[in-house]
């Protein structure tokens, strides 16, 4: 089994090379994939990496990057994304059969609330925070869990709690979920 993180739009840090570390420990290969191509943009906020993101790269492109990895590869794959990352496997998950296992595990996808016709192929677990701003949690999460493949759950933190360079990280959030994924 291979396991393939997608980045949120702070991209390849090395707090995320942490995460990286720390799941390889599990004896599986783990790999990275970003929107920047494995260049540390060293944004200095979520503002400035949001902009760059909207402006240069996009949802679309980024999708597109991580679909060309995972077709190519013939393992079985655990997919962990995070925010943009997540929603990009979100929108690929339809696409996701073949001869290899595919497993997602998707934290904080707020985009996915706009890909509501995603029907999903492989099993997928969504994490979401207690709150958006953005739109209701709790509506979106009754539409998800009616999909085939699709569970969902509510962590009691906010959108970024995984990412050390987010203002909503959480220290305990970070180490359950860490564990978590480790069990997976």
């Amino acid at each position: 089994m291979k396991i393939i993180i997608a980045s949120d739009i702070f991209g390849r840090t090395p707090e995320l090379e942490n995460i990286a570390v720390e799941l390889s420990a599990t004896s599986f290969e783990t790999i990275i994939l970003d929107p920047y191509l494995g260049n540390d943009m060293k944004f200095a906020d979520e503002n400035k990496a949001y902009e760059y993101f909207k402006k240069n790269v996009g949802l679309e492109q980024y999708k597109n990057n991580i679909s060309k990895i995972i077709m190519n590869t013939s393992e079985d794959l655990l997919l962990v994304g995070f925010s943009v990352g997540a929603s990009a496997i979100w929108a690929l998950s339809e696409q996701l059969c073949g001869q290899n296992k595919i497993k997602a595990i998707c934290f904080y996808g707020s985009q996915i609330r706009d890909f509501l016709d995603i029907n999903p192929k492989i099993e997928m677990d969504l994490i979401f925070p207690e709150y958006e701003p953005h739109f209701d949690v709790a509506n979106l999460i009754l539409k998800l869990s009616e999909k085939k493949n699709v569970r969902c759950y509510t962590a009691t933190y906010q959108h970024g709690f995984m990412n050390k360079k987010s203002n909503n990280f959480n220290q305990i959030g970070y180490d359950n979920y860490l564990k978590l994924l480790k069990t997976k």
